[in-house]
């Protein structure tokens, strides 16, 4: 893989591709879009987001063919829908929101048949007195498919995402490393990214924020290698030297503004 050369044009494109995965699987994009901006919506402004983050690298991800990759999407797609810096565990309800959508909401698959004999469903309500007398016309049924998404399986495969543990499967470290491909980014976009996590962690003091912030990226840098699917090894030099690069300026307090 090679870092987007345009964020916003990839984003694009995912959202085009995502589409046409929708109405692979007979799930309703519209749906789908609309329970995924719910959610991400609800973010702080940073890095974090549907058209910054998680829309970009889903061409990647969709180009790298695995045994279970619907359930990679799913996870992908899901994976930061709960993203609250003050919270410890955006991962497991992340995973639920996932959940949710594959057993009864917007992963679910169903097929829109038209009906022979459509027919008229009173939806009339009444509120604060007003008695609003309104008739629906019914043209469609919705019908079960054969699309099945391994939720159980999904789950696993999101909270790979907590980087608190190997990854095992394929799908796992495809996630992973997904996740973790700004790392690899050219510096300009890098330290755009650095700068949005600040803004995301602003209620955490300076000199608190600089010191778990280098520990964490310390524990990457440490790896034998940052990159295990074998689709983001292009990233991994670059990668390595933006964590140092980032790292150093942390720990002698330099600015993040220049590289």
């Amino acid at each position: 893989m090679n870092w987007p050369e345009n964020r916003e044009r990839n984003a694009q494109l995912g959202r085009y591709l995502l589409t046409d995965w929708c109405r692979e699987k007979d799930i309703d994009p519209k749906g789908l879009f609309s329970d995924l901006e719910r959610n991400y919506s609800t973010h702080p402004t940073g890095y974090h987001t549907l058209e910054g983050h998680v829309l970009p690298l889903l061409p990647d991800l969709l180009r790298c063919k695995t045994k279970h990759q619907t359930e990679l999407i799913a996870a992908w797609l899901f994976h930061d829908a709960v993203y609250l810096p003050r919270r410890h565990d955006n991962e497991l309800m992340s995973a639920r929101e996932l959940v949710s959508a594959i057993e009864d909401g917007s992963l679910r698959g169903a097929r829109r048949v038209k009906l022979d004999s459509p027919y008229w469903v009173d939806v009339s309500f009444i509120v604060d007195g007003f008695d609003d007398h309104s008739m629906r016309l019914v043209e469609y049924r919705e019908e079960p498919t054969d699309f099945f998404i391994d939720a159980k399986l999904a789950k696993k495969i999101l909270l790979a995402t907590k980087h608190d543990r190997e990854p095992t499967s394929l799908g796992e470290r495809l996630i992973v490393d997904c996740d973790l491909a700004i790392l690899g980014a050219p510096r300009e976009e890098f330290i755009a990214y650095e700068q949005a996590i600040r803004k995301e962690y602003s209620f955490v003091p300076s000199f608190l924020f600089r010191k778990k912030r280098a520990e964490i990226l310390e524990q990457f840098l440490e790896r034998p290698r940052i990159y295990t699917s074998g689709h983001f090894d292009d990233l991994e030099e670059r990668a390595r030297e933006n964590l140092r690069w980032s790292i150093d300026r942390l720990r002698s307090r330099r600015s993040l503004l220049k590289a």
